[in-house]
């Protein structure tokens, strides 16, 4: 007679090969889709966005609307601070922005189409719908067994490296082939699970979450570096997560708490020195044992995201089309790109004026910062190879910026505030300027 205990292992086993599997499958294999090739993630988002694009600014307002409840009604949390009050102004402004900009009326300066309208599209599309879809399916990376197994394999590297325990590699993994928001959505799941710390949570979603592969591609083409791919594609990882390595250890990360979500029974992972890939295997095991249902998953997770999605889709609007506005009637970004010219003279990066546009403007947004670059060969300025590498590496090295991912990441509860996000920011734009930099002296 077969034992409970050996279903119930049974069944662990089934669900961590299938269900990882399938996760993998998702989110990390490239199939053939129209001209050329996509993980299905990304597939499923491009049909849902061709299908219903008409219908996003209005997908957009109902959740903005779900937004303002949670704010002011279910979560009520907005007299905790001085920092939570002014999020909640922010948040209510961006509803009051989102409705004029869908509905077209208001200020001119807001309802013109490159501003409001556009930032709402972006929200809608690029940003909202693949965060729902992609979240619904991140269970099946997180919660059978895969990020625990991963967790085991990891460890030795990313705790004594990075300081985060090995399990958090499948978020930085899926934020890499996937979305920055996908990776915040991951660790704020570890995080409210117990499987990881508050400082911990804050080093993921600022140090890993940073554009898909995909978006190295583009940054290569706007500047014409892509006969160079595997040198660009090497110095991008090694700047990118080489800062990481150092931001992990100073301020402002370094002042963040080290604790556990409120209330939560924290869950760290296990440390093995012997038998690693016999541990790997069981705590995958055990872990897909363990874990409820994937209907009821995905339902759980499909409820958490409507409401990150909401104080996205309001402070995004707010933090995004405010951005806009001031680029639009004034020179600020130019005069923020000054205080970065006594590194960029350093290191002599070339083309210094363009180099300076592009560290003011990537505050506001990573894609604006390549195309300055983008425009200037454009207009037929040569530019140096130095230059163009700098262009492409930075806005996937800052990982940081207004149109989507401070406003993403403050829509968690991971435990950081803006202000030091924003230092975050000038802190890996400054050594990004010096890694590559140094590169362009020696090398090119």
């Amino acid at each position: 007679m077969i034992t409970k205990k050996f279903l119930n292992k049974k069944k662990g086993v089934a669900r961590f090969i299938c269900f990882s599997l399938i996760g993998i499958f998702l989110f990390f294999i490239q199939i053939p889709f129209s001209e050329g090739k996509k993980i299905p993630i990304d597939i499923f988002i491009t049909i849902i966005r061709r299908t219903f694009n008409d219908y996003l600014p209005y997908f957009v307002l109902l959740i903005g609307f779900l937004g303002m409840i949670d704010v002011f009604f279910i979560k009520k949390n907005f007299k905790e601070s001085k920092t939570a009050i002014i999020m909640a102004i922010c948040k209510a402004v961006g509803f009051l922005m989102i409705v004029m900009s869908v509905l077209k009326i208001g200020p001119s300066f807001l309802i013109k189409p490159e501003i409001g309208p556009y930032t709402v599209d972006l929200l809608g599309g690029p940003v909202g719908i693949t965060i729902l879809v992609g979240s619904l399916f991140l269970p099946l990376l997180l919660e059978y067994g895969l990020a625990d197994a991963l967790g085991v394999l990891l460890r030795p590297i990313m705790r004594p490296i990075f300081k985060i325990p090995g399990r958090t590699a499948i978020v930085a993994i899926t934020a890499f082939f996937g979305n920055f928001a996908l990776g915040h959505i991951g660790i704020e799941k570890m995080y409210k699970q117990g499987q990881c710390t508050g400082k911990e949570s804050a080093i993921v979603g600022t140090g890993f979450a940073t554009a898909s592969i995909v978006t190295f591609m583009v940054f290569a083409n706007m500047v014409d570096i892509m006969d160079q791919w595997n040198q660009y594609f090497i110095l991008t990882v090694i700047s990118t997560f080489g800062i990481t390595a150092i931001t992990c250890r100073i301020y402002p990360l370094s002042n963040i708490k080290n604790t556990y979500y409120p209330d939560i029974q924290p869950n760290p992972e296990p440390e093995y020195k012997t038998n690693i890939l016999k541990n790997t295997f069981c705590e995958g095991i055990k872990s897909a044992e363990t874990a409820p249902p994937l209907l009821k998953n995905i339902i759980l997770q499909f409820n958490e995201t409507l409401f990150v999605l909401g104080g996205l889709f309001t402070s995004g609007m707010f933090f995004m089309a405010g951005a806009l506005i001031i680029k639009d009637h004034t020179n600020i970004f130019t005069w923020i790109g000054c205080l970065f010219w006594p590194f960029l003279s350093i290191v002599r990066i070339p083309d210094m004026s363009i180099a300076i546009d592009a560290c003011g403007i990537s505050i506001l947004d990573s894609m604006l910062t390549t195309s300055v670059g983008a425009n200037a060969l454009q207009e037929g300025l040569p530019l140096a190879m130095t230059t163009r590498y700098f262009l492409a590496i930075l806005p996937i090295s800052m990982i940081v910026f207004f149109s989507g991912f401070i406003p993403c990441i403050l829509s968690t509860e991971i435990p950081i505030k803006l202000h030091e996000l924003v230092i975050l920011w000038f802190i890996r734009v400054t050594l990004t300027i010096f890694i590559v930099g140094i590169y362009g002296l020696l090398f090119l």
